[in-house]
């Protein structure tokens, strides 16, 4: 894979589709919840990436964590946090229930850019009408956390 989510960046409108991130089964590979990052992103904004060239990371006190891109967890993962049968909402799977999951799709190498305005010109507008279930889970994750930090500091 050339994609890595420590270069993932969103704009703000984009962040209610995405978090909160996946919640892992224990002892479960940690790059997991990436993969199911890049199953939101295929899946509620499929022509929403700009590659930046050039850029190098590297962290050099990286501790050690479970690895790895197991299919049927990802799979469990994908099914168990986001499928909203309600909403008909089974992101990366097709009716047959097998998974499909495609790294973003990259459109060609553009830039420089002279400010973030410019590069969000040339980034294509998402249809969330699709993604509605995430903005719901969203929602009623934000109230929450509101509702528990109130509780705390009461």
């Amino acid at each position: 894979s050339n994609a890595d989510a420590m270069f993932a960046a969103f704009k703000r409108s984009h962040v209610p589709y995405l978090l909160p991130y996946a919640t892992l089964p224990e002892g479960g590979s940690q790059w997991t919840s990436q993969a199911a990052i890049f199953c939101l992103m295929q899946t509620c904004m499929p022509s929403s990436v700009v590659m930046i060239p050039y850029v190098v990371g590297s962290n050099g006190a990286h501790r050690e964590y479970n690895r790895g891109l197991h299919m049927g967890e990802i799979y469990n993962v994908i099914a168990d946090n986001y499928h909203d049968e309600e909403a008909s909402f089974f992101p990366c799977h097709r009716e047959d229930t097998e998974m499909v999951l495609k790294l973003p799709q990259f459109h060609g190498l553009i830039g420089p850019f002279e400010t973030g305005q410019e590069l969000n010109d040339h980034i294509p507008p998402t249809e969330f009408e699709t993604c509605a279930p995430m903005k719901n889970r969203f929602d009623t994750w934000a109230t929450k956390v509101i509702h528990d930090l109130k509780a705390y500091e009461a």
